[in-house]
């Protein structure tokens, strides 16, 4: 049998290309990496004492360096709503920097990366897109959902000060925006910017000294976990669309 010759193909696929057009995307799948912004976990003050004084000690816990891979999949119920479904895993450190009051912070002040922490993403939500997907070439889009948001600590311990052990998870808030930027037919570049609202993974129990009301107070509260990320968006246009609708 012979071969097909390349500008056959070539034909083929510039003649299906109206017809591409005039469908509108039903699926789309993508994959993509990047960051989570620095999060703060825990910012509180504690009383010590160095050379038989009473001294205020301030210390502030973050997730740094957190590289982070997640992969999406959303269902085009209407041309400017979508359904999605989201999971991301990534893996940084938890840093520690504690400070002195004033005339000590030379002997006080410092950072420290006592462990490494995992975390993981998983959730569901709706998109809203003020320009269908494939009608533009710049799409911008909002989202809203719910999940769960888990903090996998590696034995993270603080010379016995701290000491954090296992999997935490909680329910999780996500609010984010987002755009699809065309590269070549049902191909895009895909940019987002997603905030998980999710309960403090520290406990009172992780502590060797007693917080503060502050601390405990703060505890309770919920975290921002930024994630920032681009990657590759493809849509499936399986249903046919309607020339006469808006974008």
């Amino acid at each position: 049998m012979r071969a097909t010759p390349p500008i056959i193909w070539l034909a083929l696929a510039t003649s299906l290309a109206p017809a591409l057009a005039a469908q509108r995307p039903r699926i789309g799948v993508g994959i993509a990496g990047g960051t989570v912004l620095g999060s703060q976990l825990l910012d509180h003050d504690f009383a010590t004492v160095l050379d038989d004084s009473e001294l205020i000690v301030a210390q502030q816990f973050d997730l740094d360096d957190i590289s982070v891979f997640s992969a999406h999949g959303e269902w085009y119920v209407t041309r400017h709503i979508s359904l999605r479904g989201h999971a991301a895993v990534g893996e940084g450190r938890l840093e520690i920097t504690t400070s002195g009051g004033a005339g000590v912070i030379a002997n006080l002040a410092h950072e420290q990366a006592p462990g490494d922490v995992r975390i993981r993403a998983f959730d569901a939500g709706l998109c809203l897109w003020p320009w269908a997907p494939m009608t533009v070439g710049f799409a911008p889009f909002f989202t809203i959902g719910v999940g769960t948001f888990s903090y996998d600590f590696d034995a993270v311990d603080l010379n016995g000060f701290f000491h954090a052990d296992g999997e935490r998870s909680g329910r999780a808030l996500l609010l984010g925006i987002g755009a699809d930027m065309n590269v070549w037919r049902s191909i895009t570049l895909r940019m987002e910017a997603m905030n998980h609202r999710v309960d403090s993974p520290l406990r009172e129990s992780d502590f060797a000294v007693t917080l503060g009301s502050g601390a405990s107070s703060a505890l309770k509260e919920t975290v921002s976990n930024v994630r920032i990320v681009i990657g590759a968006h493809i849509y499936f246009p399986f249903a046919d669309g309607d020339a006469g609708d808006e974008p």
